[in-house]
């Protein structure tokens, strides 16, 4: 039988793919047996979008209530000082990404769970996720070695890695995030594109993979 994968095309500084990390977790909890998961990263804030948050604060004034009000998750307030009060937290999807995929590569499998500690450094704690260091207590958490990590973080290798993604993004057509693809061999199915309910995207996984038998 073709391997089934669920294809989770995100990027970690995205407030919708945090508000959709627990219904992401529960599809993996859930499926664990029947869908293999992959991370995708989908660089949503390279080049020349690269800066301070603060052009962004007005839209996120009505955003943040809207997000937490259809997803149930709440953002901390220091993050929210940041990016409302402050303006000053520079926002780059790189750093954050590579730390998870030179986490993958020191310790297969634990992508999901770097990713999930880095997006409460983001949208609890306001860290600066540029910052080398900020990393450090995630990769005690996971039992990563530091030195190795540091090393992978700034490798061309783990920098290939997300090039990777990105043209995978864009083959897959993903221009918002965040975005649910399963796969069977060479045929993906969108089974969501931004933030859906759990009972919503357990259906269309289910669905999905009755039609697989």
């Amino acid at each position: 039988m073709e391997k089934l994968t669920l294809l989770y095309v995100m990027d970690p500084h995205c407030g919708w793919c945090y508000g959709f990390k627990p219904v992401i977790n529960r599809a993996r909890e859930e499926f664990a047996g029947r869908l293999d998961f992959r991370l995708v990263f989908g660089g949503m804030i390279t080049g020349s979008r690269v800066g301070p948050v603060a052009p962004m604060s007005d839209y996120l004034r009505t955003a943040i209530p809207r997000l937490e009000a259809t997803t149930g998750v709440t953002l901390g307030d220091r993050y929210k000082h940041q990016v409302l009060e402050t303006g000053t937290l520079v926002t780059d999807s790189v750093p954050p990404s590579l730390a998870v995929l030179a986490a993958g590569l020191q310790k297969p499998g634990c992508e999901f769970d770097v990713l999930s500690a880095i997006q409460d450094l983001q949208f609890q704690d306001g860290r600066d996720l540029n910052t080398e260091s900020v990393y450090y207590p995630v990769l005690e958490q996971t039992g990563l070695d530091k030195t190795a990590w540091i090393r992978d973080w700034k490798s061309d290798e783990v920098r290939y890695l997300f090039n990777q993604d990105l043209q995978l993004t864009r083959q897959l057509g993903v221009s918002g995030f965040p975005a649910v693809i399963l796969v069977k061999g060479t045929a993906g199915h969108l089974a969501g594109r931004g933030y859906v309910a759990w009972p919503e995207l357990k259906n269309r996984i289910d669905d999905w993979l009755n039609r697989q038998t």
